[in-house]
């Protein structure tokens, strides 16, 4: 008696195209709450400034408020631009497919800063996560949620599988590359 068919078996997806197909809570859960692989990690909800003891909240998602986010940009940034800043320009960047963001809200739930990541390859196959935008207003300055920020792009690229970590805010040149270098990733500024 023949053996039946089985049907073909599909090619396992890979980290980023499994990081990139996923919803946001699995997001989340996956690369930045602690699991028993990843007991610690540099995600949690709220940020209090230790200056100003003004509590924020964070939240992840993959549908922001873009109009919000271009303001704070346009707020924060666009001095940097100079003739080349174009909204319509960077909101076609901002609707990339794959980028998540992590939205920071003052007490008021005023859009106070953001940041934007994406996984992705660079070429293919080297998995890389860029560091697309990286905006906070001038209160939340000088008291470690940049940082804090960048170790949650850390902790997801190392998550990932990731071997890179691509700023390409450049935040690494304003704070000194102050990465955590026991990640194991390579650090690239463009």
């Amino acid at each position: 008696m023949p053996r039946p068919k089985r049907p073909p078996v599909p090619p396992p997806k890979d980290d980023i195209a499994l990081a990139n197909a996923k919803s946001d809570t699995d997001f989340l859960a996956s690369y930045l709450l602690p699991t028993p692989s990843h007991p610690t990690t540099p995600w949690t909800p709220t940020f209090t400034h230790p200056t100003t003891h003004t509590p924020y909240t964070l939240t992840l998602t993959s549908s922001p408020p873009l109009p919000a986010c271009l303001a704070l940009i346009a707020l924060t940034s666009r001095a940097h631009y100079g003739p080349l800043w174009s909204p319509p320009k960077k909101l076609r960047e901002m609707r990339t497919p794959g980028l998540r963001y992590v939205l920071i809200h003052d007490p008021e739930n005023r859009l106070v800063g953001f940041l934007s990541l994406l996984p992705t390859y660079e070429p293919y196959p080297t998995a890389v996560v860029y560091v697309y935008e990286v905006h906070l207003l001038p209160e939340l300055r000088g008291g470690g949620l940049g940082k804090r920020l960048m170790r949650l792009c850390e902790e997801v690229a190392g998550r990932a599988r990731s071997r890179k970590l691509v700023d390409l805010a450049e935040l690494l040149r304003l704070q000194g590359r102050a990465l955590n270098p026991a990640a194991g990733l390579i650090h690239q500024v463009r």
